[in-house]
C-alpha cells in the first residue's frame, strides 16, 4: 500500500484444535437444559461447557431447526431424544450415580406432558409414579417396623446394601468379565429368619449319674415348639420312656447317651421339613447356616383392585394391559 505499509488480507495457520465429548447423556441433559434456559430468557451466566455440550448433541442427533418448544418441532424432537435416552440405556454398560442423576433427569422431563392453560404453555409430570415411590421409599426407610431388616435398597439410582447378607446376590457378571452390572429392586427386606437343625428347638446338657451319662432337653420355647411341631412331643416322650432309671430315679431324668443322636435325628428331619422361623433382630448376618426369608418390594402406583381383577387378556381403550407388562 501506500508508504510501504503491508496489509494481510487472508492467513492460513494452522491451529490444533482440542474436542472433548462429553458423555451422551449429559450432552442430552444439556440441550434441554439450554432449551429451557433460552425460552425463560435465562442464558445469561450459562457455563459455556452446557453451551458446547448442547450443540455437540444437536450436531450428532438433530437437525437445525429442531427445538423444544417451537410447536412445529416439537412433536419430532421429543421422539428423537426419547429414542436416543433409550439407545444410551442400552448401550451404557456402567452406570454410576452420576449416570442415574442425570438419566433420572431427562427421563422426568421427557416424559411429562407438556399442556396450555390461561398463563401460556407449561410442563408438568402426567404420571405421579415417580413420586410414590420416592414417598413409599421414604417412609420405609425412615418407619421402625421396616428399617431394621433393609437389607437392598433403590436410593437415588443406586442399590445400596447394607452389609447384611454376606454376598450381594443382585450383582452380576458375564463370562467371567470384570465389568458387572447390577439390578436394582425397589427394596428388599429380611421377614424372618428360618432355622432348619434341631438346635433351634433346644439345647442339650450332659448329665453322668452312677457312672452312665444322660441327656436333659432345655427347650427353649416349650409351649410354641409343641403347638407348632406336635409330633416333637410324641418322639420326646418316646425316648424319655425308654430311659428306664429315670422311672426309677428322677436324678437320671434325660435321654440316654446311645440314644442321643437318633433323637437328634428324628427332630431335625421334622424342622427340616419345616424350618423354625423366627423374627430377626439385633444385628445379623445371612450366611449359609439359616434359612432367610426375604421379601422384594417394587412400588406400584396403582390400585390394590387393578391387581385383584387382573386378566392376562384383557386391554384398555388404548389397546394395552399395563399390569401383564409390568410382572
Amino acid at each position: 500500500l501506500e508508504e510501504d505499509v503491508i496489509y494481510l488480507d487472508e492467513m492460513n495457520i494452522p491451529k490444533i484444535i482440542i474436542q472433548q465429548e462429553g458423555p451422551p447423556v449429559l450432552q442430552l441433559f444439556c440441550y434441554i437444559y439450554i432449551e429451557i434456559k433460552k425460552e425463560l430468557d435465562e442464558v445469561h451466566g450459562v457455563s459455556d461447557r452446557a453451551f458446547e455440550l448442547s450443540e455437540q448433541f444437536k450436531e450428532s442427533y438433530l437437525q437445525p431447526d429442531s427445538s423444544l418448544f417451537n410447536k412445529d418441532s416439537f412433536a419430532d424432537t421429543i421422539g428423537i431424544l426419547k429414542n436416543v435416552l433409550q439407545d444410551i440405556d442400552i448401550k451404557t454398560v456402567y452406570k454410576d450415580a452420576d449416570f442415574w442423576h442425570f438419566y433420572d433427569a431427562v427421563e422426568a422431563f421427557l416424559y411429562g406432558e407438556r399442556d396450555s392453560c390461561s398463563d401460556g404453555i407449561y410442563w408438568g409430570i402426567n404420571n405421579f409414579y415417580d413420586v410414590w415411590e420416592d414417598m413409599c421409599q421414604t417412609y420405609v426407610l425412615q418407619s421402625a417396623d421396616f428399617k431394621e431388616n433393609v437389607l437392598y435398597a433403590d436410593i437415588q439410582g443406586r442399590l445400596v446394601d447394607y452389609g447384611k447378607m454376606s454376598s450381594n446376590p443382585f450383582l452380576l457378571s458375564f463370562n467371567n468379565s470384570w465389568r458387572r452390572r447390577e439390578l436394582r429392586p425397589d427394596l428388599v427386606t429380611l421377614t424372618g429368619i428360618g432355622y432348619n437343625t434341631a438346635a433351634a428347638l433346644y439345647n442339650k446338657v450332659k448329665k453322668v449319674v452312677d457312672n452312665e451319662s444322660y441327656y436333659t432337653i432345655r427347650w427353649l420355647d416349650y409351649e410354641r415348639t409343641m403347638s407348632e411341631y406336635p409330633e416333637v412331643n410324641s418322639i420326646f416322650r418316646k425316648y424319655m420312656q425308654r430311659n428306664r432309671k429315670f422311672i426309677e430315679n428322677q436324678l437320671c431324668k434325660g435321654i440316654v447317651e446311645i440314644d442321643i443322636n437318633s433323637f437328634d435325628n428324628e427332630i431335625n428331619s421334622i424342622v427340616a421339613k419345616r424350618p423354625v422361623v423366627a423374627q430377626p433382630s439385633g444385628s445379623y448376618v445371612l450366611s449359609g447356616d439359616n434359612i432367610s426369608i426375604i421379601k422384594i418390594v417394587d412400588y406400584k402406583y396403582m390400585h390394590q383392585m387393578d391387581y385383584e381383577e387382573y386378566s392376562p387378556y384383557r386391554i384398555d381403550n388404548m389397546g394395552q394391559n399395563k399390569i401383564k407388562e409390568d410382572i
